[in-house]
């Protein structure tokens, strides 16, 4: 980017400069420079601005020379910024620049582009872990710290299936089913029997939130009839 700004100014500042026109050619060229950055306008709108600037210039020139007595024959107002050949040097000016910068354009959608390729070989080159595999990853992770792995990339077929169900203890399968799930966790490395009860912890934790319950709810009451019987004395 930076060597893109260095040449698009340095272009603007040689055209600018091979025009011969009699102003502060760093104000010029800053001047051009911002209206053709400006991707809002167009290009006629583009050499108008520039076309108008010039000829505000011009004006501004001629009013200082007549405050400052200078002979009329020197007033006379060359209209160089109308002329045909003045049109043509600001049409070349924008048709150079505006090259320049659709070869940037290009050059960054290129880029970006290649950034993405890049990005999508990457996930492409993950190890993909197979059910069995990503058991036996999630259950050491709960057994060393507590956490269970989320998938921030799930595959929108996986986004769009219900939730997982919920965990069955194997002790409560029949023989039949436990033997077919431990041959299945048996190949990841998983003891089905050494994973814990994730209902009977559920429901464990419900009882003792509602026996708390129960005991805030008779001690309310019973601080509310010891309040009526000492009315009632």
């Amino acid at each position: 980017m930076a060597d893109f700004d260095a040449a698009f100014e340095e272009l603007i500042e040689s055209k600018l400069s091979k025009l011969h026109l009699d102003l502060d050619q760093q104000e010029l060229s800053s001047f051009v420079i911002g209206i053709l950055k400006e991707h809002s306008f167009e290009r006629e709108d583009k050499k108008s601005a520039i076309l108008g600037y010039l000829e505000k210039e011009e004006d501004g020139k001629l009013i200082h020379l007549a405050a400052s007595s200078t002979p009329a024959s020197q007033l006379t107002r060359r209209p160089w910024a109308a002329t045909d050949a003045m049109g043509a040097s600001i049409d070349e000016l924008l048709g150079e620049t505006g090259e320049l910068q659709d070869q940037e354009r290009a050059r960054e959608a290129e880029e970006a582009q290649r950034v993405a390729d890049e990005k999508k070989e990457q996930n492409a080159g993950k190890k993909k872990l197979t059910p069995e595999q990503e058991a036996a990853k999630q259950q050491e992770l709960l057994q060393a710290y507590d956490y269970v792995e989320e998938e921030d990339d799930a595959p929108a077929d996986e986004a769009d299936q219900a939730p997982d169900a919920v965990f069955v203890d194997p002790r409560m399968l029949s023989k039949k089913a436990r033997k077919k799930a431990e041959q299945k966790q048996l190949a990841a490395g998983v003891d089905l029997l050494m994973l814990p009860n994730m209902n009977a912890a559920i429901v464990k934790g419900a009882e003792l939130q509602r026996r708390k319950e129960d005991a805030a709810k008779a001690s309310a009451k019973r601080e509310k009839d010891k309040a009526d019987l000492k009315k009632q004395k």
